[in-house]
């Protein structure tokens, strides 16, 4: 399914404190989009592009320099409406370049899976179907 604009926004999961993405419809048709948690074992945000199939991009630290990261493909994702007020995150990640492992529910070399998302903002007027 092609990402509506209607999806651009803030979304969430209650149960998962610390964790949600962030959509905009582009010009172009396209998505730009972040996704971020937060948790005991640390934190993690990605930078996620595409059209149908997003492209996770992630940071590595390369030096003692706080500034010092390099930008680096993590996965894909699939943003999928479910209804007006909620959407489906599906994710796939190879975390090679997570060095860390800061991703509170993907500690190792490989996850995948899916989370639901309620909506917390929305920028302009629109409904899903």
């Amino acid at each position: 399914m092609a990402f509506d604009a209607c999806m651009s926004g803030s979304w969430f999961d209650p149960e998962r404190d610390g964790e949600g993405i962030t959509l905009e419809a582009l010009p172009d048709g396209g998505v730009l989009g972040y996704f971020y948690t937060y948790g005991s074992q640390g934190r993690a945000w990605y930078v996620m592009t595409g059209d149908e199939t997003l492209t996770m991009f992630g940071t590595v630290k390369t030096s003692n320099d706080p500034f010092g990261v390099l930008e680096s493909e993590v996965g894909t994702a699939i943003i999928t409406a479910i209804g007006p007020r909620t959407l489906q995150f599906t994710y796939d990640l190879v975390l090679d370049v997570d060095r860390d492992a800061t991703i509170p529910w993907c500690l190792g070399g490989h996850c995948a899976g899916s989370h639901t998302y309620k909506r917390i903002t929305q920028p302009r007027p629109c409904s899903l179907p």
